[in-house]
């Protein structure tokens, strides 16, 4: 019986390593998860967030309404809050400028800041509609001043103060009317209007405080014979209040 050849062995110590048998390694379900780390996960959304923020500041409008719409969550995020940061007083401003026109509302500052806050929570799904290229701030106004339009008809039944003169106007031409003459006029000026409206309807004067009434519908578009309907006023003591509140706005703000 001859031995088998030992031609085809390799030589000693020819023998490599990766000859050895290895396990095979688990997959799926029984392959256990590494062990989450929070503070790491916590440290990398801080960074992310940081360069976001960094991302963003001082941007245009218009950059940041389509950076709302971005892929990464933390970009998202600090776009929306740049918008806010900026813009916040400018929303209100139309809203209050909208809402302040229903005369029974006791607290329109309130329902202001509640329909500003809606207008800022349906930003980021407005802003897919943004098409405005070049008109960012104008578009937002519209969308505030459109949202404060249907909070007053939700309200009152109706968006425009003189509804029967007005049935024909949408509420996109009511909306451009409202954002034009907003425009005309400073913000800082509105809120000096409103101090002043304050003062008055706090006056221990009920005169006074019909003032603050009278102004109302007047900035709201009323006609004179509008407002001495509303007032019982006649035509004369309308126009009679118009030159004493004229005087009253001219002066010097203090408190009474």
């Amino acid at each position: 019986m001859s031995l088998p050849s030992m031609e085809h062995l390799p030589p000693d110590g020819a023998i490599e390593e990766s000859a050895r048998p290895t396990w095979p390694r688990l997959a799926g379900p029984e392959r256990p998860a590494p062990a989450a780390d929070p503070v790491a996960d916590a440290v990398a959304d801080a960074v992310a967030d940081a360069d976001a923020a960094r991302h963003v500041r001082g941007r245009p409008l218009g950059e940041l309404l389509l950076l709302m719409q971005s892929t990464r969550a933390a970009m998202r995020e600090a776009a929306w809050a740049e918008c806010y940061r900026r813009y916040h007083e400018v929303v209100w401003t139309r809203v209050f400028y909208v809402i302040r026109s229903i005369s029974w509302l006791p607290e329109p500052r309130e329902v202001a800041a509640d329909v500003a806050s809606d207008v800022f929570v349906g930003l980021p799904d407005a802003a897919r509609h943004y098409r405005e290229q070049g008109r960012a701030e104008w578009w937002l106004k519209q969308v505030a001043v459109r949202t404060a339009l249907r909070r007053k008809a939700a309200l009152t039944g109706r968006w425009a103060s003189d509804a029967a003169g007005r049935r024909s106007v949408s509420l996109d031409d009511a909306a451009d009317e409202v954002v034009q003459e907003l425009d005309a006029v400073e913000p800082e000026e509105l809120m000096e209007l409103e101090r002043r409206l304050e003062l008055l309807r706090a006056s221990p004067e009920p005169t006074k405080r019909r003032w603050a009434e009278f102004i109302a519908l007047y900035v709201d578009g009323c006609s004179f014979q509008e407002i001495g309907a509303r007032l019982g006023l006649s035509d004369g003591t309308v126009r009679n209040w118009l030159c004493q509140i004229r005087k009253f706005l001219a002066q010097p703000l203090t408190a009474e």
